[in-house]
């Protein structure tokens, strides 16, 4: 299963771990993963490529673990970023229960 985790600093979203396989199909065809890593991917290069955020971006392969925080606080436009990231993962959420998972 996969397990998306947001953090909370001063009341702003400021960063996400999303972690796990989803084992919805086998490697290669899973449709769940191969969404939850266009959406995660998406969000990081927008918060740090577009809109050049200070920010921290982990990834460990074998875990199949990746983790961003925004370092700053009071950035509007990364939260913004970052609560899409999380609407959309809790909607795939829904159509897929067994496979992925958002906690608040």
């Amino acid at each position: 299963m996969i397990r998306a985790e947001f953090f909370e600093r001063g009341g702003l979203t400021v960063g996400f771990k999303v972690s796990g396989h989803s084992g919805f199909s086998h490697e290669g065809s899973d449709i769940v993963c191969a969404a939850v890593s266009a959406m995660v991917m998406m969000t990081c290069n927008i918060v740090t490529d577009s809109l050049e955020l200070p920010s921290t971006v982990d990834v460990d392969e074998d875990t199949g673990t990746i983790r961003l925080m925004i370092d700053s606080d009071g950035e509007s436009d990364g939260e913004m970023i970052l609560l899409a990231l999380k609407r959309e993962l809790e909607a795939l959420s829904a159509e897929y229960p067994q496979n992925i998972q958002v906690k608040e």
